[in-house]
């Protein structure tokens, strides 16, 4: 399992609902899954080169705010964030609540020209109107770090 902290947008620039960071962790299956689904974007795209993205429900992105996510770094005795970072395995969690969002879904985007595809997610932060977005991670440098599980 690799962890991910990734910053994120929202639609409304003023305020995020204090889900500034996305955390996600993400296993082979994981993978696997990416995997498939960004084959199904692949084929669909190639009957519709205008297909640019499919969404999936479905999150797996836990979400923070900018002080939990500093505090957490400090305690581990990290003085930089760093964005869009694989979470070294000591930044411990625990003491911080996610933010409770709903609908959830994974965003799965192609680039027909270079052939990589990169997925992000989105949520509603509880009670709001807001779309939180994470920053993406492209599936191919995925392939890297993370082994796929074993097929057996």
């Amino acid at each position: 399992m690799s962890r991910y902290l990734l910053p994120t947008t929202c639609d409304n620039p003023e305020y995020n609902a204090d889900c500034d960071y996305a955390v996600v962790e993400i296993t082979a299956d994981d993978l696997a899954r990416f995997e498939r689904r960004a084959a199904i974007l692949r084929a669909a795209g190639g009957q519709d080169d205008r297909l640019y993205e499919m969404y999936f429900w479905g999150c797996s992105a836990d979400f923070y705010s900018l002080a939990d996510m500093e505090e957490a770094f400090a305690v581990a005795g990290i003085p930089d964030i760093g964005e869009g970072v694989r979470l070294p395995d000591k930044i411990a969690l625990g003491p911080y609540t996610p933010h409770r969002v709903e609908c959830g879904q994974e965003i799965f985007r192609r680039d027909a020209c270079a052939d990589w595809v990169e997925i992000g997610w989105v949520v509603i932060p509880k009670h709001t109107d807001l779309y939180v977005t994470t920053r993406p991670l492209v599936l191919e440098n995925l392939r890297e770090e993370i082994p796929l599980a074993d097929p057996r």
